[in-house]
């Protein structure tokens, strides 16, 4: 999932930014506390969101799909 998240990077970060000023300022300043005190990336707390989104709804990529590992 990683690897089909990473593919692009450059439309990855416009995602980012984009999820970030639709969830407003106090989710994206407790996003910044969050990595801050953690010291994990905020992409990476996004890249999991996003990943368990998709495994709820079943929509992950398939291996079949070659986006998947």
């Amino acid at each position: 999932m990683e690897e089909f998240l990473r593919s692009n990077d450059l439309v990855y970060l416009s995602f980012v930014r984009h999820v970030l000023e639709e969830a407003g300022p106090a989710f994206a300043a407790e996003l910044r506390n969050l990595a801050k005190k953690t010291r994990v990336r905020q992409s990476d707390y996004l890249r999991e969101a996003v990943a368990d989104l998709l495994a709820k709804y079943g929509h992950l990529p398939t291996e079949e799909d070659g986006s998947a590992h």
